[in-house]
């Protein structure tokens, strides 16, 4: 028996899927670029998945036997090459290691079109056939026959026919919360649910029970306590207390007992999210690209699973042999869900392919297994599926996903009670207004007609605004909210919008459909929109010059992938000439001020505000703080204002020109105290006012029942 796995067109490992003929490499179905050479190591390598490939062979598929190359090199640049595409590495390999003089070998597991590989290290021969032994009696064949023809029918009926499926039978009457805060999740025990709110400047956790009712406040230990799971003999919470309500930040992890009591605390553990083991006596839980696992008490902390991303929504299945999880693409473009075995083994991607990009997160299964229900955007919009994990009889052929929801009612992090046939799950409710705050008269004015929109950008004289709206598509608009012109396709997402100096374009920043950010500019009457720069990689926060003839944007502050370009760059609209502004790695928002005299960003942590220094070609801090979330200039020139969305009071803050001393202008605690969630500061009008908007209300929570054949 050949000891190499047999080549199939496409091989698919971790996010990763490698056609084996075209030679082309995607991941999470985007694809990424390959060098002819490196893609010719890859598939020497996947071919022989788990066999070491010898680097004399390796020459021998890149270079034919006459020509001359410096081969050692060439080879070593080759594999270097590939192991940047697959964010691999040399001393910790995911999936190519080396054999030092001897090659390489492919450690990762595999699916040849679809289908797991074999082990080959486990490979042994087929056994021979059996010996021919001669028929009976012909009549045997007649008396046979029927019982054939049913068989035949029956294996048919059985993959061919179409199994019934899940469906909704009803939505609970009325909400079970109007102000769910998005940034934790839904929580239940079974017979309750646990929901959180913002309230007042700080989180509150209502339970209800899952028949309805009223609900009643939990006496949560910390300020701000975030649950991630209840153990399974419903006994304890694992919870952490935050002070940034910032994804992708360690949080400090406690035990909390269901019954009220001090919380402990989970060794020196800190986590993004996190989930009890089948038993209760071990914690998983992620933290950067890992999953770790850990003793109740914090001790025996190892490494469970090294990710290709940010792991979130840790979920066992109900017998406590597979844990399935959702996949942050790094850039965050993405979602997809994964399943592992609880030993950490066989990880691979549900439905590749699927949706393009993947889309799909927070899985639960049904207490009894048989069915996992998930949220995707696979049709453009959040919504609620299942797909039947065991097959249902006479029914064997594998069924594909299954909409629960319709799209006109997106709904998204369903968690199930404990018979799984009642979902809670959340749906986005935007209820905000805006206002303006004088300064000078120390006075708010409500600005009408324009609720339930994200974002109010006025122009440069004030007569007019750009209106980004709740689906994320910009409008030229009056101030009062009249004489809307749409600016940007609904295809895409559009965000950050910035008036030209003059008032006759916008530039901003948009994505479609997964896809990196791009800076764009359109013009303020309508029409195409134009892109900024051709840099690969993300672009954005578009900021004009002052006298209108340059952009300023930043590239790749998201995790950029190696060799990407990064820092701040100047775009010559009339040349299309860019140039880099030294030390601007890690910065983002870049701004000059109205005048020309200064040029600022911020760093990507939003911790600090940097001032450029021509002459030196340096940056200088002008302000430290946490949760730095909003940047502006007065048009006058004469203040930098930014918001501190983590102060108890969000609270606006002026930064003198000249000593750039930072004195507090607003705070919004009549606002917070009145149900206000979030006090957004927007933008600067012409007479010095700051626009705000206020989002009153968090996401609802529904109820609905659903029948699981």
């Amino acid at each position: 028996m050949s000891d190499s796995v047999q080549p199939a067109n496409v091989v698919r490992f971790g996010p990763f899927e490698a056609n084996l003929q075209t030679g082309e490499l995607r991941k999470y179905g985007i694809r990424i670029r390959l060098g002819r050479q490196p893609a010719q190591v890859l598939t020497a390598l996947l071919e022989r998945a788990g066999i070491v490939v010898s680097r004399d062979e390796l020459r021998r598929s890149l270079w034919t036997d006459d020509t001359f190359v410096e081969f050692e090199n060439g080879l070593n640049n080759a594999v270097k090459k590939l192991r940047q595409a697959l964010g691999d590495s040399a001393d910790k390999p995911l999936y190519v290691e080396t054999l030092p003089r001897v090659g390489y070998r492919f450690i990762a597991p595999i699916q040849a079109n679809g289908h797991p590989t074999a082990d080959v290290s486990q490979s042994v021969p087929l056994p021979p056939p059996e010996p021919t032994v001669a028929s009976g009696p012909r009549r045997w064949t007649w008396t046979l026959a029927p019982f054939a023809t049913a068989l035949v029918a029956l294996v048919a009926y059985g993959f061919l026919s179409l199994p019934p499926v899940p469906r909704v039978t009803g939505f609970v009457r009325g909400t079970f919360s109007e102000h769910f805060d998005g940034f934790c999740r839904l929580i239940t025990d079974g017979t309750r649910v646990f929901i959180p709110e913002r309230s007042g400047g700080r989180e509150i956790v209502e339970q209800i029970s899952v028949a309805g009712g009223d609900p009643t406040p939990l006496d949560v230990p910390f300020l701000n306590t975030r649950i991630f799971a209840v153990s399974p003999d419903h006994s304890e919470f694992l919870i952490a207390s935050f002070a940034t309500r910032e994804f992708g930040v360690g949080l400090p992890l406690w035990t909390w007992p269901v019954q009220g009591g001090s919380p402990v605390r989970v060794g020196n553990i800190t986590a993004e999210d996190a989930t009890w083991g089948p038993q209760g006596q071990h914690i998983f839980y992620s933290i950067g690209d890992d999953i770790r696992v850990a003793q109740r008490d914090g001790t025996q902390d190892r490494l469970f699973l090294h990710t290709a991303g940010r792991a979130r929504w840790l979920e066992f299945s109900p017998d406590g042999r597979q844990l399935a999880f959702t996949l942050v693409e790094n850039r965050g473009r993405s979602q997809a869900l994964w399943i592992v075995s609880a030993e950490g083994a066989n990880a691979h991607i549900l439905f590749p392919g699927w949706s393009n990009p993947p889309s799909e997160c927070c899985a639960q299964w049904t207490p009894d297994g048989k069915y996992f229900v998930f949220t995707s955007a696979h049709n453009g919009f959040e919504t609620l599926w299942a797909v039947r994990q065991k097959p249902l009889l006479l029914h064997w052929a594998a069924q594909p996903p299954v909409q629960l929801t319709s799209s006109d009612r997106p709904l998204g992090g369903a968690i199930l009670t404990r018979n799984g046939t009642r979902i809670f799950a959340s749906a986005w409710n935007d209820g905000s207004e805006f206002v303006t705050y004088n300064p000078a008269a120390r006075d708010f004015s409500p600005l009408p007609g324009l609720r339930g929109n994200l974002g109010v950008f006025p122009s440069p004289k004030g007569d007019w605004a750009v209106l980004q709206d709740s689906n994320w598509v910009l409008w030229r608009v009056k101030m009062d909210g009249s004489s809307r012109l749409q600016l940007t396709p609904t295809s895409l997402e559009a965000a950050q919008p910035r008036w030209s100096p003059d008032g006759t374009r916008v530039a901003f920043e948009a994505s479609k459909g997964g896809e990196l950010v791009r800076a764009y500019t359109v013009s303020a009457n309508g029409g195409p929109i134009q892109p900024v720069l051709s840099e690969k990689g993300e672009q954005s926060v578009p900021s004009w010059s002052p006298d209108g003839s340059s952009i300023a944007v930043a590239l790749n502050v998201n995790a950029p992938e190696p060799g990407d370009p990064t820092g701040i760059y100047i775009v010559d609209l009339k040349t299309h000439h860019t140039s880099r502004i030294p030390g601007s790695d890690g910065l983002t928002s870049p701004m000059w001020s109205p005048d020309g005299r200064y040029f600022t960003a911020k760093t990507v942590g939003e911790d600090a505000i940097m001032l450029f220094d021509p002459a030196g070609k340096s940056w200088r801090k002008i302000v430290s703080a946490t949760g730095i979330s909003f940047v502006v200039w007065s048009h006058d020139s004469r203040h930098l204002y930014e918001q501190n969305g983590l102060d108890p009071g969000q609270a606006i803050y002026s930064l003198r020109v000249g000593d750039f001393k930072r004195e507090r202008v607003v705070g919004f605690e009549p606002f917070i105290r009145d149900g206000a969630e979030a006090c957004a500061f927007q933008s600067v009008l012409p007479d010095g006012s700051l626009v705000v908007r206020l989002r009153r209300s968090g996401d609802q929570v529904f109820a609905l029942d659903v029948d699981y054949p």
